[in-house]
């Protein structure tokens, strides 16, 4: 589905015409410049141990795990290049950088969402929440894709938004209008300023604790096939796009 520079893939069972409606609606949100040092925005990962290739070598190790307990190498470091860039704009942000996938990849999910309820009930001013992952595509056993951009002449790791909707087995989520429209408005800004460095949205009948709260969305920072530099560059250039963004919803 095409919608003023945003790009859907649908993999619900709700019709372009119902999206469409949703996406008329105004995105529910308001945030107070009073005090830029509240925080407003949580960044976090459930799946914090993910990695990415160690060099842009033109060929890839596929006996790799591409994972890592080091802040210094997996999806904490880029967490930190967006949490930068929102601070450099006057925005109040707390990075949650708990290994949420080890030692068990199991259960991944149930622990961040008492990371989340225990950020959203002892910093209630969060009107944000973002889990920052990398994806991993990889047609078969010998090979992966590495999603790239070129920007200023620069190479990015593409980014995904996912959001998820209320249908089927996916039950309790009852405002996912809010997420679907904030993913848009979000992909909207990225592409205005970076054209093509989104990758089309992934809406799909998931939760993955989207439903804890509004504007909370799963952002996929390139793939294991992209470098650290890569994804750190893209995590400065989404970080930029979300600072625009959030300007227009400033009071």
């Amino acid at each position: 589905i095409a919608y003023e520079h945003a790009m859907i893939k649908n993999c619900t069972t709700y019709g372009s015409e119902k999206i469409l409606s949703v996406l008329k609606t105004k995105t529910e949100l308001s945030l107070s410049t009073d005090s830029p040092e509240t925080p407003q925005v949580l960044i976090y990962h459930t799946h914090a141990t993910e990695g990415y290739e160690p060099a842009d070598r033109g060929y890839f190790d596929t006996a790799g795990t591409w994972r890592s307990t080091d802040l210094s190498e997996n999806m904490a470091s880029v967490g930190d290049v967006i949490c930068a860039v929102l601070k450099e704009n006057g925005i109040g942000v707390i990075h949650d950088t708990t290994l949420h996938d080890d030692p068990s990849y199991k259960g991944s999910y149930q622990r961040s969402a008492v990371t989340i309820k225990k950020h959203l009930k002892e910093t209630p001013t969060i009107k944000i929440c973002l889990d920052i992952h990398r994806d991993a595509i990889e047609p078969s056993e010998t090979e992966i894709i590495k999603p790239t951009a070129v920007i200023d002449g620069k190479k990015a790791a593409q980014i995904m938004i996912i959001t998820g909707a209320q249908e089927g087995k996916v039950k309790d989520f009852p405002d996912w209008e809010q997420n679907l429209r904030f993913a848009v408005k979000l992909q909207q800004t990225c592409e205005t300023m970076y054209p093509g460095l989104m990758r089309p949205i992934l809406f799909s009948q998931r939760k993955y604790n989207m439903n804890l709260s509004h504007c909370n969305l799963l952002l996929e920072m390139g793939s294991d096939a992209n470098t650290l530099e890569e994804a750190a560059y893209s995590g400065r250039l989404v970080g930029a796009s979300i600072a625009k963004l959030l300007d227009e919803y400033s009071r």
